[in-house]
């Protein structure tokens, strides 16, 4: 895949006030699409200042069910599911759609996603995942993270539902 041959077309409105804290919007929207050899990815999303809805839609082609998309490294849990069930793509291809949602308060963040699993060929039911997480921080330098990823593989699949829970502390200095 080259990756320098991906289109990428990005529209953002920062709303009546202007950027605010770190560059964060008081109103903005978002459209991207992205298209690269073998994948596309295309999504919308509406913020405010403390929350964000986001629709995302990424296909990662098949060669008509020959032969899955093959990525040399990983992106972890930026696409399809934070169970990484679909680390790697199969050869019927892989088409996810997922919501995203963001509120914060605080110190504390909450935030989740839906994916709806479907192949890029074929038309097989490849399941779904629910994944969510709370983030509180401490303060500047300590921040907590608490996260569940559940998948149920779809009627088509004989995959098997994954449950993954965990806690992850930072600390910077």
């Amino acid at each position: 895949m080259a990756a320098h041959r991906g289109k990428q077309l990005t529209r953002h409105h920062a709303g009546r006030h202007g950027a605010r804290d770190r560059g964060l919007a008081h109103n903005s929207y978002r459209v991207v699409g992205v298209k690269a050899d073998g994948a596309v990815r295309v999504g919308a999303d509406i913020a405010g200042a403390a929350w964000t809805v986001q629709f995302d839609q990424q296909v990662k082609g098949s060669n008509d069910g020959s032969y899955g998309l093959r990525m040399p490294l990983t992106d972890f849990y930026a696409f399809n599911g934070w169970t990484l069930h679909f680390f790697n793509t199969s050869r019927q291809g892989l088409r996810d759609r997922w919501l995203t949602l963001r509120c914060a308060r605080g110190p504390v963040t909450l935030y989740g996603e839906a994916h709806r699993f479907r192949s890029d060929y074929g038309d097989v039911d490849f399941g779904r995942e629910s994944d969510i997480g709370v983030t509180y921080v401490f303060n500047e330098n300590i921040v907590a993270r608490l996260q569940h990823a559940r998948y149920d593989p779809g009627a088509d699949t004989p995959d098997p539902s994954i449950r993954k829970t965990w806690l992850t502390i930072s600390y910077t200095y």
